[in-house]
């Protein structure tokens, strides 16, 4: 979805989340924040690592993220959330614990398994957000 050799600013997808996570005042209308969810889709052999990896640097497994390849908008609300969990692993790996990104990342053939549960995921993670402040949030399109 990403248009290589274009800047993050001259693409719709960024603008979009931009707009989505911000809570905009229009005469005496409100926009309210919306959860996000992001699917990785599989590649052309049906693999998805070239964005999700599958490791086994702790006992119970990780997940490595590839972010090379995203907007830097959905990049900055990945791993953005304030007092994280976080354990230490082999080689100095950090692993994450419980919702540690504003925006989410699924693979899509587990996504279509699971849309609605997915999808409360996402609205919780936005309640959490609104109550508690828990996130920092990247609102801009930069880049």
């Amino acid at each position: 979805m990403k248009e290589p050799n274009r800047y993050d600013k001259s693409q719709w997808i960024p603008w979009e989340i931009s707009y989505s996570i911000k809570e905009t005042i229009r005469k005496d209308t409100k926009s309210h924040r919306n959860a996000i969810l992001a699917v990785v889709l599989p590649d052309l052999n049906g693999n998805y690592d070239y964005a999700l990896k599958d490791n086994h640097c702790c006992p119970f497994g990780c997940t490595t993220y590839y972010r090379n390849w995203m907007f830097t908008i959905i990049k900055e609300n990945m791993f953005n959330r304030k007092n994280s969990k976080t354990n230490e692993c082999k080689q100095a790996t950090t692993v994450w614990q419980g919702e540690y990104s504003y925006i989410p990342m699924v693979r899509w053939n587990y996504f279509v398994d699971h849309v609605s549960e997915l999808i409360e995921r996402a609205e919780r993670i936005k309640e959490d957000y609104e109550k508690n402040d828990s996130y920092i949030l990247h609102l801009g399109v930069n880049k």
